[in-house]
C-alpha cells in the first residue's frame, strides 16, 4: 500500500498530464467570437489506449450561447460520442449567466439534453432568434 507522499505524487502526475488546448476560434466582421472550442485529455498520452477526452464547443451570438460538450465517457468509448447541449444567456445588466436549457427543451433545470441532430437544430434556431420587448430570450 502506497504512503501519503507517493499518493500525492501520483495525484500531481495526473494533474500535470491534463492538457487543455484551444482548438479553433472564428470571429465575425466586428471581431466578436462566434465559435470557439477547447479540448481536454486526462491521463498519460504515452502508451495509453483509453484516455479520457473531452471537447467543449461554444457557439456565441451576442448574449446567447450554445455549449456543446462531447466526451468519450472517461475513456470507456473509442469515439467522442457522448454529447450534452446547454443553452446559456449572459445578462449584461444583471451580470452572470443563466441556463435557458430547460426553458427551451422542457424538463428539469439540470436534465441532460442529448446532442442529437434534432436537438442541435432546435438549439441553433434558439441562438438565431431575436425577440423584442421581453425580459428573457426564449
Amino acid at each position: 500500500m502506497p504512503d501519503k507522499q507517493s499518493g500525492i505524487f501520483m495525484a500531481l502526475q495526473v494533474v500535470s498530464a491534463t492538457m487543455m488546448v484551444t482548438l479553433s476560434m472564428f470571429t465575425d466582421k466586428e471581431g466578436n467570437n462566434m465559435i470557439s472550442a477547447t479540448t481536454t485529455t486526462f491521463g498519460s498520452d504515452i502508451g495509453t489506449d483509453n484516455l479520457a477526452k473531452h471537447v467543449n464547443v461554444v457557439f456565441d451570438n451576442g448574449p446567447k450561447m450554445i455549449s456543446l460538450a462531447v466526451d468519450n465517457s472517461g475513456g470507456k468509448m473509442t469515439h467522442l460520442a457522448r454529447a450534452d447541449i446547454r443553452l446559456l444567456f449572459s445578462d449584461p445588466l444583471e451580470g452572470g449567466v443563466e441556463d435557458m436549457t430547460s426553458t427551451v427543451f422542457g424538463g428539469k433545470e439540470h436534465d441532460v439534453v442529448r446532442g442529437t441532430i434534432e436537438n442541435m437544430d432546435r438549439a441553433m434556431k434558439w441562438l438565431q432568434r431575436s425577440q423584442w420587448g421581453f425580459d428573457r430570450p426564449v
